[in-house]
């Protein structure tokens, strides 16, 4: 693993880098304004900038991007200026509405790269082909005009339909998803109920599995559209390529109390293993929070149930990427990046706005590792 920082122009790109030998490349980003000089248009094309300087580097070096995820302030204003300056390279663009919290920073951003890869946009998809297999990402997901249980119906349905033209299906070939619920404090049950009800409707269930997912607060640019999503699939795996992760030590099923995710996934190649982290709160094994009230005990609570996941997975935590940090409190910030600062000093990380969906958890992450434990039984990825 690699880990560089690039300064350039009035931005920090914190990169962490997977390059195997005579292997396909990986990297992750995060890319972040050294303070909030400039309007929004100024810092994204800084960032873009930065974006640029890295891939013209030698560390760098055919390495193309594949998914960014840009998270803004105030979505409404500002999703004109990212179409015009992020949305060109033909990745799949995911736009969410999550403060950074760095003093008068409007825009972060999160790079996915990889090598050796072609990029196609079809059947509401950016597909990214890459020999034996290939990624689906879906980052279309906002629609206006109807409550959370309906939006939630609709975004699934618009992923399956296209996952369906691909000969691809929710229950077998979607990983991970991300979904943001505009006031969650008050909407998240709406959600939960669509989300339980296709996940019946797919063949997902509690005996066989679900999906890792991220579950948060988060706007988009259609002011009355309640719910985003955002989510990865990856077609041409064999069934035992997948393994979900529980950590049951610490963390209870998520059925317990009646939602529908899995705690994490990893997914193991000829050549390597992704571990996917969902979003991880401070929860022990009964499904209750931990020390309620109490950010620094609770930010503890949630890095120690990463790690068991992570474990479970076959990695640790200094094989993660890139994490992203979701804190209810912007109060809480400093505190959280000290937090992170002592137990991820190398590692990429965003520290952003959102409320959990249980209002007694303060903060949450989630993450993403490649570690080199692969098994030649399967293809490289």
């Amino acid at each position: 693993m690699i880990r560089m920082r690039i300064k350039s122009n009035g931005v920090s790109a914190d990169i962490s880098i997977f390059r195997p030998e005579a292997a396909r490349a990986e990297a992750h980003a995060i890319l972040l304004p050294s303070s909030g000089e400039g309007d929004v248009r100024d810092q994204l094309v800084r960032m873009e900038n930065a974006l640029r300087c890295f891939l013209a580097m030698k560390e760098g070096a055919g390495l193309k991007v594949v998914m960014k995820r840009i998270f803004l302030s105030d979505p409404a204003n500002q999703i004109s200026a990212v179409k015009e300056i992020c949305g060109n390279d033909g990745a799949a663009l995911s736009v969410i509405g999550q403060s950074p919290l760095y003093g008068a920073v409007k825009a972060g951003m999160m790079v996915i790269f990889t090598s050796e890869v072609n990029l196609a946009n079809r059947n509401g998809l950016v597909c990214v082909e890459r020999g034996n297999y290939s990624d689906f990402w879906f980052t279309g997901g906002a629609i206006g005009g109807v409550d959370s249980y309906e939006a939630t119906k609709l975004l699934f349905h618009n992923l399956t339909e296209g996952l369906k033209r691909e000969g691809l299906t929710l229950e077998r070939d979607c990983h991970r998803t991300w979904i943001y619920v505009r006031d969650i404090d008050n909407r998240y049950r709406g959600m939960v109920k669509a989300r339980n009800e296709v996940f019946r409707e797919e063949g997902l269930t509690d005996s066989n599995h679900f999906i890792a997912s991220t579950g948060i607060e988060g706007a988009n640019a259609v002011f009355d559209a309640l719910v985003t999503m955002d989510a990865y699939s990856a077609g041409g795996l064999e069934r035992t390529q997948t393994v979900y992760l529980k950590g049951e030590t610490h963390l209870n099923r998520t059925s317990d109390y009646g939602v529908s995710f899995e705690r994490g996934t990893a997914i193991i190649y000829g050549d390597r293993r992704h571990v996917f982290i969902s979003g991880t709160a401070s929860i022990d094994n009964k499904g209750q929070v931990v020390a309620p009230g109490n950010i620094v005990k609770q930010a503890q609570r949630m890095i120690e149930n990463v790690n068991i996941l992570l474990n479970e997975g076959a990695a640790k935590s200094e094989d993660i990427m890139h994490i992203i940090v979701y804190v209810r409190d912007i109060a809480d910030s400093g505190k959280i990046k000290e937090i992170m600062e002592e137990n991820y000093p190398h590692i990429p990380y965003i520290v952003v706005q959102a409320s959990v969906c249980r209002p007694g958890w303060l903060v949450e992450m989630e993450c993403m590792a490649i570690t080199d434990k692969g098994s030649d039984e399967y293809a490289p990825y």
